[in-house]
């Protein structure tokens, strides 16, 4: 992406495709470290610990996401993917009830290198969420906490036509969900990206949302 600008906080920056790349696969890869640290029903402390030492290593910034459909649901009780959650929940199953401020205490990086947000969907419903003032090239990717699926849609909203056009559906596993999704965006005007994400699975879930 060379240039995102974004939500809650306005963002405008620039960087190198390469190392946009490599700093969105490192929190995309950490993101997916902790989903299944989880998996064996039991915290991988040194799995945890690992990805949070990743998520670290990269200057993440808060995305702003405009919410077009579903409620705004507290996190309590849920898994929030910072690097300060993970760290803390290894030792102390209190976090959780804390989730709501971890997940409001990602700093507003102004060139944050990757910008992402955690957000929680209810079992078989869908809420739709709009990232504007997009520009050039985008990635972008979603993860459920652990034993959470879910499926996609990605739309495009033309800044200038205020037309909107269905960019991407992966056609797999719709039904059944998938706990991780990421696609690169390519646009030549400044766009929104649309995100209307389901939540397949049968329970409530925590989704990290993240772009760069």
């Amino acid at each position: 992406m060379r240039r995102l600008c974004l939500f809650i906080i306005i963002i405008s920056s620039a960087y190198p495709a390469i190392s946009q790349t490599r700093d969105f696969d490192k929190v995309y890869n950490a993101c997916i470290k902790i989903n299944s640290s989880f998996s064996d029903g039991f915290a991988n402390a040194e799995q945890l610990s690992a990805a949070a030492q990743i998520l670290s290593s990269v200057k993440i910034g808060r995305l702003n996401l405009v919410q077009i459909k579903g409620e705004n649901l507290s996190l309590k009780g849920h898994l929030v993917f910072t690097p300060n959650f993970i760290l803390n929940c290894i030792d102390n199953a209190e976090i959780y009830n804390m989730a709501d401020d971890y997940a409001n205490s990602i700093a507003l990086y102004r060139g944050g290198e990757v910008l992402m947000s955690t957000i929680l969907i209810p079992a078989h419903e869908t809420s739709i969420y709009k990232i504007e003032d997009c520009y050039d090239e985008v990635n972008i990717g979603c993860i459920a906490e652990t034993n959470g699926l879910f499926s996609w849609t990605i739309k495009i909203e033309n800044t200038y036509l205020k037309s909107t056009e269905l960019l991407h559906n992966d056609g797999i596993d719709e039904i059944k969900g998938r706990p991780a999704r990421h696609r690169k965006i390519y646009y030549d005007d400044p766009y929104s990206i649309i995100l209307e994400i389901t939540n397949t699975s049968d329970l409530d879930s925590s989704f990290a949302i993240i772009a760069q």
